[in-house]
């Protein structure tokens, strides 16, 4: 049985500064693309991405942009964001914390974050303290994600947006 293509009804916006970006599609561990899993929606989603410099986040929706944003980071980044970079990642934070829909979405399970990073002088244990913090006292309406592959963060970040396009669709 042949697979059909399915256009997503919106486009995903991708932040310009992104320097490896999702692009939703050839993920290995389907024939390509995003497979649906919806019944309204079978068959492999095509998704529609656009770069466009973004205020907030990486990745939103086209004409939802000041609604979700996901933050993307890294292992790394989240360690120099919560150690040297720790005032403008506030900010961020804070901005982020105004949307519907704020996440951030980091590449690495809490093993990984605990386990530390070469080169940074904080430890796991500075960051899980610092996340918690954040999330309890400062910044308790952004939703926190630590897939362990880009692959997984990738299909996560998607499937936020999808959600968040069919509760709020125009």
């Amino acid at each position: 049985m042949e697979e059909e293509f399915v256009e997503v009804p919106y486009t995903v916006i991708v932040d310009t500064r992104e320097q490896a970006p999702f692009t939703f599609l050839n993920m290995p561990a389907y024939k390509q693309d995003l497979p649906s899993d919806k019944k309204d929606r079978k068959g492999i989603l095509l998704v529609d991405v656009k770069k466009v410099a973004l205020k907030t986040g990486d990745y939103s929706i086209e004409g939802m942009e000041d609604e979700v944003a996901v933050e993307r980071k890294s292992l790394e980044d989240l360690f120099n964001c919560v150690g040297n970079d720790r005032t403008r990642f506030e900010k961020q934070l804070e901005r982020l914390s105004h949307f519907k829909r704020g996440v951030l979405m980091v590449e690495g399970d809490w093993n990984a974050v605990i386990g530390g990073v070469k080169h940074s002088e904080l430890t796991g244990k500075h960051i899980l303290s610092s996340v918690i913090a954040w999330q309890q006292d400062y910044f308790p309406t952004i939703h926190w994600w630590f897939p362990s592959t880009k692959l997984t963060a990738e299909r996560f970040t998607f499937r936020i947006l999808d959600r968040y396009w069919k509760k709020n669709k125009p």
